[in-house]
């Protein structure tokens, strides 16, 4: 029996996130809040923030992002909140079986952080 998983083939062990594998070595999941601002600065410091989530190993690099549109579009002229995914890129098609449990924690541990600069917002 293998310990390599084909990344197509890793989303049914992700059981805790909702995830989509695009391909390319991508894996990109979902679930985590929305998020605003009432003033173009606050807006850009949640961003900033935000563009600092990554966690990156020898594998595969884990960073939050979000559409870069801004503070005029989304909140002026759509009056929504933007979304923030977190993406998984990793270094090969396949993941080893072992180090499945080390990546589900460092997803939790990246969703907590975001999560925490969002309501710390609010």
């Amino acid at each position: 029996m293998s310990t390599q998983i084909k990344l197509s083939d890793l989303e049914p062990l992700l059981k805790d996130f909702e995830t989509q594998y695009q391909g390319d070595n991508i894996l990109d999941v979902y679930g985590i809040p929305n998020w605003t601002a009432d003033n173009e600065k606050d807006y850009n410091k949640l961003a900033s923030k935000f563009d600092k989530l990554k966690i990156k190993t020898k594998h595969y690099e884990i960073y939050a992002w979000y559409d870069i549109s801004g503070f005029d579009y989304w909140v002026k002229q759509m009056k929504e909140e933007n979304y923030l995914q977190v993406t998984v890129k990793f270094e090969n098609d396949y993941i080893n079986k072992k180090q499945i449990p080390a990546l589900l924690n460092r997803l939790e541990k990246l969703k907590e952080k975001a999560e925490k600069i969002i309501y710390s917002s609010y």
